[in-house]
C-alpha cells in the first residue's frame, strides 16, 4: 500500500464557504431591514393609517420595533455559540444598534408628544 495516496496533502480540499453576513451586500441588507419599521411609520403617517391618535402609535410602534430588535439580538449570542459562527456577532451589534436607535426615537416621540400637548412630565 502507497501512504503517500492516503496523506492529507493529497486529499481534496473543501471548497471553503463564506458565511453569509460576511458577504459584502449583508450590511446593505442589514441596513435596509433595520429601516423597515421606520419606512413603515412613515408610511402609514402620510396615508392617515395611525388612527385618532398618531402621536401614541408613533410611540407605541417604535416601542415594539425596539423590543423585537432588543430579542432578535438577545437570541442571536446563544445561536451564535450552538453553531459556532462567529459571523452571527455582526448580526448581534446590527440588531441591538437597532434596538439602541428604536429606543430612542421611540423616548424622542414620547417627549415631543407630551411637550406639544402641554404635559407637566418631569422625565422629558
Amino acid at each position: 500500500m502507497n501512504s503517500a495516496l492516503h496523506s492529507p496533502a493529497s486529499l481534496p480540499r473543501p471548497a471553503r464557504t463564506r458565511p453569509l453576513l460576511l458577504h459584502p451586500t449583508a450590511k446593505p441588507v442589514l441596513c435596509l431591514v433595520r429601516l423597515t419599521p421606520l419606512a413603515w411609520l412613515v408610511f402609514g403617517a402620510l396615508a392617515y393609517r395611525l388612527g385618532a391618535i398618531p402621536a401614541e402609535a408613533l410611540i407605541q410602534a417604535t416601542g415594539d420595533w425596539a423590543l423585537r430588535f432588543l430579542r432578535i439580538t438577545l437570541v442571536v449570542t446563544p445561536l451564535r455559540q450552538l453553531t459556532g459562527q462567529a459571523a452571527l456577532t455582526s448580526l448581534a451589534r446590527w440588531c441591538a444598534f437597532a434596538a439602541c436607535s428604536g429606543c430612542s426615537r421611540s423616548f424622542k416621540a414620547a417627549c415631543t408628544s407630551s411637550a406639544t400637548a402641554g404635559s407637566t412630565r418631569a422625565w422629558c
